[in-house]
């Protein structure tokens, strides 16, 4: 984005831009993953904030996650990330 301080021409830009950037939509709901989905385990915590983690008996997890929609709709894509229904009547809350 570009400003110009002798126009102020950009500034409506910047102040979109910037609020894009702040209020992004924010996701939270309950994933469940299998042993062999440690790399997206791993995806997770790189992009959201993780409010809690159990292992199951069977050594894969359950994870309270919160991302921005974005990033979920992003690794739903690519890592077949779904919501697992819980605690949260549509598996999903919104923030924000």
């Amino acid at each position: 984005v570009w400003v110009s301080a002798a126009t102020g021409a950009g500034v409506e830009l910047l102040l979109s831009a910037i609020a894009e950037f702040l209020f992004q939509e924010r996701v939270r709901g309950l994933v469940r993953l299998d042993v062999g989905q440690a790399r997206l385990r791993a995806l997770l915590f790189e992009a959201g904030k993780i409010w809690s983690e159990t292992v199951d008996e069977d050594g894969g997890w359950e994870l309270d996650v919160e991302l921005d929609q974005r990033d979920f709709d992003q690794l739903a894509a690519k890592e077949n990330l779904i919501w697992h229904e819980r605690n949260f009547p549509d598996g999903l809350e919104r923030i924000g």
